[in-house]
Order: structure tokens, then sequence, then C-alpha cells
């Protein structure tokens, strides 16, 4: 552990669980490993007294990373592992760490996308109180965007009041005002370039973001007709 320290440069932050969570510069362990310290986007950020912070934004934008970035670091410290963060942060303890990240699809288990997600949903809720921290990433996909959506609006706020600490990341455009109108929800989101129609992977902690869906596909070379059709449907 000492050694694997002064590879990431590593250090202990505070641990108060009546602070609010402050995470200055904070890095992913595989990322650094893999892009290096000066090639990582540091992850900083300081949750007050919001409880749900809701992520938006692009595709490949970096919001997954943000969420196992928060996780990863947490289990690491919790396990007496130094993480790469200034010492000058805040963590907290928690009894329970619980996700929903990726997709547990079966065909052996009759899974479809959307009963996985809502089958690691239940065990979350029965599972969160006071001390958890919650990772969800899309929440809400898989069926019928109002209906995801409105399973979603319902799933945060009981999870809000739990006094759970929840990040969950989204597409869902009526998630980003539900967050704004409901005390103890904060909205955040992943910084684009317009310029380059590209991904800062720089995380923004109290505004909500775009998909940027078309700005995207541009990118990966659909046709200015495609685009335009797209933009008329709309």
């Amino acid at each position: 552990r000492a050694k694997y320290s002064i590879e990431i440069i590593g250090s202990f932050p505070q641990v108060d669980n009546l602070k609010p969570i402050f995470i200055s510069e904070g890095r992913h362990p595989i990322l650094l490993k893999k892009l290096s310290r000066p090639q990582t986007v540091p992850l900083s950020f300081e949750l007050n007294e919001d409880r749900v912070v809701i992520i938006t934004g692009p595709n490949a934008g970096g919001k997954t990373v943000v969420l196992k970035t928060i996780g990863i670091l947490s289990i690491m410290l919790q396990a007496g592992i130094p993480v790469p963060v200034n010492s000058n942060s805040n963590f907290h303890i928690f009894q329970n760490i619980l996700i929903d990240i990726g997709d547990q699809q079966s065909i052996e288990d009759d899974l479809s996308t959307f009963s996985s997600h809502l089958k690691n949903l239940k065990n979350i809720l029965d599972n969160a109180g006071i001390n958890s921290l919650v990772l969800l990433d899309e929440i809400g996909t898989g069926t019928d965007p109002e209906e995801g959506a409105a399973l979603a609006a319902a799933i945060l706020s009981t999870l809000l009041d739990k006094g759970s600490i929840v990040f969950a990341s989204t597409h869902h455009g009526s998630l980003k005002v539900f967050a704004y109108n409901l005390q103890g929800m904060q909205n955040a989101a992943m910084e684009f370039d317009h310029s380059n129609l590209s991904p800062t992977y720089k995380f923004n902690l109290g505004v909500p973001g775009s998909s940027y869906a078309f700005e995207i596909a541009k990118r990966t070379g659909l046709t200015d007709n495609i685009l335009n059709k797209a933009k008329q449907n709309i």
C-alpha cells in the first residue's frame, strides 16, 4: 500500500460525516494507470446540503466515470488504501455503497435490460439508509421514456427521504426539472466543447447539461440530411 501510494501520489483525506463531501482533484486509479496523471481530468466538487445529484451530459462524456470514481475512491479509503486526491478533501464513511452500473441483461435468467435495472433498484431501495452511498447509471432507461423518467423520479425522491447520498446519471430532460424543483436535489453536468464537438470530461455541480445528441451524431459522420430531418422531428 505504501508503494502504491507513492505510485499514484496518494493521500489520506479527512473523514468527517458531519462535514460536506468534498473531493478535490480526485482521479480514477485505472485511468491514472492508463493515461498518466497529466492526461487524467480530475474530479472536484463539494456537496453541501443537497443529498441527491442528477448528472446529465453527452454520451461518452464521462458521467459513468464520475460515478465510478466516487465509488472506487470511497471503497479504497474505507479499506485503508491511500487515494489519488488532494489531502484537503473530505470523505464520508458509508455503511453501504450500493450501485446500479452496467447492464446485467440475461438470456438464461429471462431478464431484459429494464428488468435487470429494476431488480438492482429494488435491492438498493431495500438496503439504502442514512449512511448509504448510492450510484445509479442511466436511471430510467430501457423502457418508455416518459414512464421511465416518472419511475426514476419516484425512486430518487424515495432515496432522498431515506437520507442516502445519491449520484445518478440520466438523459431524461424531465429529471433535470425535477431536481431543480425539489429541495435536497442538485443538477450537475459534464462539460461539452462546442467548437471541437467533443466532451471535456469536466464535472460541473449546480448546472444541468445537455446530451448533445445531434452534435455527437455529426461528429460520428451522420449526414446533414439526416440531422436536418432529426431537427424537424423535434
